[in-house]
């Protein structure tokens, strides 16, 4: 299916789990140069603010079909759909596809491998929430500087919106909104086996990976509003061009 604005949907299911296929919504670049894009949501079945920020850009794509002309957009707003339609974190089987990209046991894992494992991304964007933070906080991985994430941190601040300052995973915590993680740290878990869809990214897809965060606490629009930011503010990066790329 296309719209008139040049979206198209494609749904694509899987003989395992028919019942919850993943949807691939592309928009092509009207110019050159063309830089290519991918924006996903919705791993964890719990995070809805993420989810609910995707469908707000297409339906902002849709309407300014003009905005961004030589970006090719690939999106997947919904990756665990099986544990969105339950508002739980893990798949039917327990497992939590954001840290089954080292062994690929899940249905979805290997799908969204499928999906875009092949193709290669100026910039990957992904949105998720967090149960236990108070603020908006930001990864980025293995990159040279932290002037773009700091700038999305001070524009965040700037609105009113509380920044996270005290997240930790595993060596890792935040600085004022921030986790930086380095390249040893991804090979660590991939290694351990404990990769995560972000970090495959950064190993295999792009040098430009980022995961936005938002509590799950607060009014939807706020969250929805924050994160909107946030990726509008990298998508502008990589047309100004993205620093460190």
């Amino acid at each position: 299916m296309t719209t008139s604005s040049g979206l198209s949907l494609s749904v694509k299911p899987f003989p395992e789990e028919e019942a919850h296929p993943l949807w691939h919504i592309t928009r092509k670049a009207k110019k050159n140069p063309v830089r290519r894009v991918l924006i996903t949501s919705g791993i964890h079945g719990n995070e809805p603010g993420g989810v609910e920020t995707v469908l707000a850009f297409i339906r902002a794509l849709d309407a300014e079909p003009d905005r961004y002309p030589n970006i090719e957009f690939h999106i997947l707003p919904l990756l665990n759909p099986w544990g969105w339609t339950r508002n739980l974190r893990f798949n039917s089987n327990g497992t939590d596809i954001n840290r089954d990209f080292s062994s690929f046991e899940s249905v979805k894992a290997r799908a969204i491998r499928t999906l875009v494992g092949q193709m290669r991304f100026d910039l990957v964007v992904n949105l998720h929430e967090d149960p236990e933070a108070t603020g908006f906080y930001m990864y980025q991985y293995a990159r040279p500087d932290k002037v773009l994430c700091r700038q999305i941190i001070e524009t965040v601040r700037q609105s009113g919106f509380p920044v996270e300052q005290e997240i930790r995973m595993l060596l890792l915590k935040t600085e004022e909104g921030l986790i930086d993680a380095p390249l040893w740290g991804l090979w660590y878990m991939r290694l351990t086996r404990q990769l995560s869809f972000d970090n495959y990214c950064r190993l295999e897809l792009s040098i430009n990976v980022f995961t936005l965060e938002t509590p799950m606490q607060g009014p939807m629009d706020t969250r929805v509003a924050v994160q909107l930011k946030a990726l509008h503010i990298l998508i502008q990066a990589l047309c100004d061009p993205l620093p460190g790329a």
